[in-house]
């Protein structure tokens, strides 16, 4: 089961209860629903497709969450950096993964990046998505895709 379906079912349910609470921020099922929806969709129309990897560099916080659940929405996998990681570390965990595409909080590189909004409220942040030079590598490993993973996440132990 792909988890951003438990929010779908939860802002059916629920859509104007709180999902989250971030300082003086409050995310609404709905609002948190309709972000997912948004970055899925964003995502396939930058050409993500299930089984590819993306690197997702965001503090925490509603972008993250709603990030993070719209790349499992568009059946791709995560491969979450924090935020405050050193850009050659997040390089060498992105080559070591192959990612094909990185969403930040700002565009990653000098190359054209395609840019949204998550979330529909006034403090929320745009979104970057880029393509790596793993993109054009061929198609995703397949083992991926046998096991519908979904999210590879790095620690620091």
């Amino acid at each position: 089961m792909n988890l951003s379906l438990f929010v779908r079912e939860s802002a059916r349910r629920f859509p104007d209860k709180p999902a989250l609470i971030v300082g003086e921020r409050v995310c609404t099922y709905g609002q948190l629903e309709r972000g997912i929806e948004r970055t899925a969709a964003a995502l396939r129309r930058a050409g993500v497709r299930p089984g590819r990897k993306v690197a997702l560099t965001a503090p925490n916080g509603p972008e993250f969450v709603t990030a993070l659940m719209g790349i499992l929405r568009a059946e791709a996998v995560a491969v979450p950096a924090a935020s405050d990681m050193r850009t050659p570390e997040r390089d060498q965990m992105i080559d070591l993964v192959q990612c094909e595409y990185q969403l930040a909080r700002r565009p990653a590189g000098a190359g054209p990046a395609v840019a949204f909004k998550a979330l529909d409220d006034d403090a929320a942040r745009e979104l970057f998505l880029e393509p790596t030079a793993y993109l054009e590598q061929g198609p995703p490993d397949r083992r991926l895709l046998d096991v519908d993973a979904s999210n590879i996440r790095f620690t620091s132990g």
